[in-house]
């Protein structure tokens, strides 16, 4: 597994600054190969189609690495990560989002997601604002882009 991949797993935040543009699956997942199993869905409210693939982090919860056909990362998502850290904890060391959405799972309607588009994060908490929802990472772009090509869709 990449640094990149443990440190978001663990919640280590400091100092990042988005996936690189053009990074492979291969790169964050070493073990990877493209006859991996994978799914499809969509992504933004364009309705972008993206796959991905699921592996298990270091701290042993689930996440998705959504690619394009060429296998370049869209995203990394870490759903329910397990983080002991409330959302305000573990963005102490940024300042404010560049934007703040209302955001839906299965599970809650009326979630808090704080998007930091220029530093590649997005994190969305609980409807009490007291643990991580989800942690999503991309490469750094605008919150216009997060919204219409890679925010994933419930």
């Amino acid at each position: 597994m990449s640094a990149i991949l443990d440190n978001l797993a663990r919640g280590y935040l400091g100092g990042f600054k988005g996936i690189p543009e053009g990074t492979l699956v291969g790169e964050l997942i070493p073990d990877f190969t493209p006859d991996q199993p994978w799914g499809e869905a969509t992504l933004g409210s364009d309705y972008h189609r993206a796959r991905f693939i699921v592996g298990n982090s270091v701290t042993g919860r689930r996440f998705r690495v959504w690619h394009d056909l060429d296998f370049r990362v869209l995203l990394v998502d870490f759903e329910y990560p397990g983080l002991t850290e409330t959302p305000e904890e573990l963005l102490e060391d940024f300042a404010d989002p560049d934007a703040v959405l209302d955001a839906s799972d299965d599970l809650f309607a009326h979630l808090k997601e704080r998007v930091y588009a220029r530093r590649g994060l997005s994190v969305i908490s609980g409807p009490d604002d007291a643990f991580v929802v989800r942690l999503i990472a991309f490469a750094p772009t605008t919150v216009r882009t997060y919204v219409d090509r890679l925010r994933v869709n419930p």
